[in-house]
């Protein structure tokens, strides 16, 4: 399926390019299929230069970002760097969420290093979580 699924995503986008929805999606299918080794950079950027305010994509571009890091080019992790910092300025507690969910408290804090306002919002909904 996830094969198909990426057939569809080429053919799609080759009609209509401009769809943030459906690069992050052929981003994530791609990462699904070949794991930690896929080649998602220019997915991702394609994917954020089309939208990259879209609130319903920042978080999953964060959360690719955050699994394929090691793969990704430094633009590309640059990029998925600004869009934590606009998930800690638009929704710091779903990316404090996902920060708990997925362990990536560290990832996070890095990502957001060189912004000590946007850490300390991050910091702030994440000692904020209710203790599990």
């Amino acid at each position: 399926f996830l094969d198909a699924a990426i057939r569809q995503f080429r053919a799609g986008l080759a009609l209509g390019p401009a769809r943030p929805y459906a690069w992050t999606q052929y981003a994530e299918a791609a990462l699904m299929r070949n794991g930690a080794q896929a080649r998602i950079d220019a997915l991702l950027r394609l994917s954020i230069a089309t939208g990259p305010y879209e609130p319903r994509l920042i978080m999953q571009r964060v959360e690719i970002g955050f699994f394929a890091d090691r793969g990704l080019r430094a633009d590309t992790r640059a990029a998925i760097r600004n869009q934590v910092r606009l998930a800690s300025a638009a929704m710091p507690q779903a990316l404090a969420e996902f920060a708990r969910r997925r362990y990536a408290l560290a990832w996070v804090r890095a990502a957001l290093a060189d912004d000590t306002v946007a850490l300390r919002r991050f910091e702030a909904a994440y000692f904020s979580l209710p203790v599990r």
